[in-house]
């Protein structure tokens, strides 16, 4: 996969215009701070301008609230799982608590799983 990521929702806007000019590989896109739910209707708006290009903006999740927020909308959003691989600065724990995180988003009709993303 070729892409890239964006950590504001000024890089995310920059990105989705680029999408739609010039394609890809700007049509696939991480939004990479972990989802809180007051940026979704912005994020959301920006996403239905890259449908008409085939493109995407995925989501980075690593707890339960942000999943609530997501299956709360009538949309199917791709998800990344954030993972902890061993600095405890960010992501889901590999335990019982990721497995659950995982479990929920692969059972989920409104997400779908895009994979799992990391620092180490």
């Amino acid at each position: 996969m070729i892409g890239f990521v964006g950590s504001t929702i000024p890089e995310l806007r920059m990105l989705t215009e680029l999408a739609i000019e010039h394609g890809p590989p700007f049509t696939d896109v991480l939004y990479g701070i972990p989802i809180c739910k007051l940026k979704l209707p912005t994020i959301e708006t920006l996403r239905n301008k890259m449908v008409d290009v085939d493109a995407n903006i995925h989501l980075l999740v690593d707890n339960m609230v942000q999943l609530d927020a997501l299956e709360s909308t009538d949309i199917k959003w791709s998800v990344f799982i954030k993972v902890d691989t061993g600095y405890h600065r960010a992501g889901v724990t590999c335990d019982d608590q990721g497995v659950s995180i995982a479990t929920r988003v692969i059972e989920s009709t409104n997400l779908s799983l895009k994979g799992l993303y990391s620092h180490w």
